[in-house]
C-alpha cells in the first residue's frame, strides 16, 4: 500500500504539520494527528512523555488497507530498512533512532489497531507492563525490525490482542524484568533475538493463548527459562536457538496441540531440564529436536512421542554471542543437517540456500 509520508523530530519544527523534515511534528503532535494510512518517519532520539503511556488518539480506527505506519531514518526516509545482521546471528546493524518512555508504571508505548512499526530503538524504565502493549480490542499490527530494550521490571512486548506480531527484532532484558515477552491472545513471535543482559531470573517468552499462536526461528540467550507456554489450545515452536538456559521448554496444565519441531538448546548444567511438563499437558509432538548439558530429566513426559531426538555432548555454538553452528564433532557438527527436510536444527542456517547467511524462509511473513 502507498502511505502519506510525515515526519517526526523530537521537538518537531517549522509549521509542525508534519509535511517534511523541516516542518516536523513532535511525538506529541504525532500522537494527536497521525491518522490512518500515513507513515510518521521518525528521525533522531525522541524523549516521550515520562507522565503517561504514548497513545495515539486515534489508535482504534487503522485498518488492513490503512495501518498506522511507523519507523526511524537516518538521513533519508527509508535508509534502515533491511533489517540485517551481524554474522547472521548477531543484533541488528543500524543507527535506529532511540525513542524512550520513563513512565513509571503502565505502558510505554500502546500499539495503535492495524500498525506498522519498523526500525526503531524502544526504551522504557516502568517496572510495570511493558514498552510495547497491544491493548485489548485493539488488533492486528506488525512489529519489525526494532530493538526493544528493558531498563526497569516491565515486559519488552505484550500482546494482549488478536494478531500482534512481532518479527527480526532485537529485545533485551537490562533491568529485572521476569518476563522479556508476554503474549496473549493470537500472535507470532518469528526470528528474533533474546539477550538477558541485565542477569535477571527471567523467561524469554511467555505464551498464553487460547488460540493458534507461533515462536519461529527465534536465538534465546542467557534466560533461564528460554519459552514458556501455558493455557495454550495451538502452537508451533519451530527453528529456535536457545543458550545458556536451566530449562528450554516449560507447558505448563492445560496446554494442548503444541508442535515443537527443528528446536537447538544448549543448557547450563543447572537445575533444570530440557522439558518440564504439566500433568495434563497433551497432544504435542517433539520431532528433529536437539539438546544438550542439562542437569536432570524430563519432568512429566507421560505419553508424549518424541521422534529422532539429537542428545549433543558440546556446546553447538560458535561463542556465547554467535549462535551459528560450529564445526564439532558431538556439537554444531551433529545438528547440521539433521532437521526435517535436511536443514539444519535451530534458528541459524549453514547449509544449501541458506549458506549466504539468512533466516530460512525470512522474513515478514505476517505483514498487512
Amino acid at each position: 500500500m502507498a502511505y502519506t509520508e510525515k515526519y517526526v523530530t523530537d521537538t518537531g519544527a517549522g509549521t509542525h504539520d508534519g509535511t517534511s523534515e523541516a516542518n516536523a511534528w513532535s511525538w506529541a503532535e504525532m500522537l494527536t494527528n497521525q491518522v490512518p494510512g500515513e507513515r510518521a518517519n521518525v528521525k533522531g532520539n525522541i524523549t516521550a512523555s515520562a507522565l503517561s503511556t504514548s497513545i495515539w488518539s486515534n489508535a482504534s480506527s487503522g485498518t488492513r488497507t490503512s495501518p498506522f505506519g511507523l519507523r526511524g531514518y537516518v538521513s533519508t526516509i527509508g535508509d534502515l530498512a533491511g533489517g540485517s545482521r551481524s554474522n547472521n546471528s548477531g543484533a541488528l546493524s543500524g543507527a535506529f533512532p532511540v525513542v524512550s518512555n520513563a513512565v513509571a508504571s503502565g505502558a510505554g508505548f500502546q500499539l495503535p489497531e492495524f500498525c506498522d512499526f519498523s526500525n526503531i530503538e524502544f526504551k522504557t524504565t516502568n517496572t510495570t507492563s511493558a514498552i510495547l502493549l497491544g491493548q485489548t480490542g485493539q488488533n492486528y499490527g506488525f512489529v519489525y525490525d526494532c530493538k526493544l530494550t528493558v531498563e526497569g521490571g516491565g515486559y519488552a512486548f505484550s500482546a494482549n490482542s488478536r494478531n500482534k506480531n512481532i518479527s527480526n527484532c532485537d529485545i533485551d532484558n537490562a533491568g529485572s524484568s521476569t518476563k522479556s515477552m508476554v503474549i496473549a491472545s493470537r500472535a507470532n513471535v518469528a526470528y528474533c533475538r533474546l539477550t538477558n543482559s541485565g542477569g535477571a531470573a527471567a523467561t524469554g517468552i511467555n505464551l498464553f493463548s487460547q488460540q493458534p499462536s507461533s515462536i519461529v526461528g527465534c536465538q534465546i540467550i542467557d534466560y533461564p527459562t528460554a519459552i514458556e507456554i501455558e493455557n495454550v489450545t495451538s502452537v508451533d515452536i519451530v527453528d529456535n536457538s536457545a543458550r545458556n538456559c536451566s530449562t528450554f521448554l516449560e507447558m505448563k496444565d492445560s496446554t494442548a496441540s503444541a508442535t515443537v519441531v527443528n528446536n537447538l538448546a544448549w543448557g547450563n548444567n543447572a537445575a533444570g531440564s530440557e522439558f518440564f511438563l504439566g500433568t495434563t499437558t497433551v497432544a504435542s509432538l517433539l520431532q528433529n529436536n536437539a539438546y544438550g548439558n542439562f542437569a536432570t530429566a524430563n519432568s512429566n513426559r507421560g505419553d508424549w512421542p518424541e521422534f529422532n531426538k539429537i542428545t549433543i555432548t558440546g556446546d553447538p555454538f560458535n561463542s556465547a554471542s554467535d549462535l551459528r553452528l560450529n564445526d564439532t564433532a558431538g556439537a554444531g557438527a551433529a545438528v547440521k543437517g539433521q532437521g526435517i527436510n535436511g536443514n539444519d536444527i535451530g534458528a541459524i542456517q549453514a547449509t544449501a540456500a541458506a549458506a549466504a547467511g539468512v533466516y530460512p524462509a525470512q522474513i515478514q511473513t505476517f505483514g498487512l
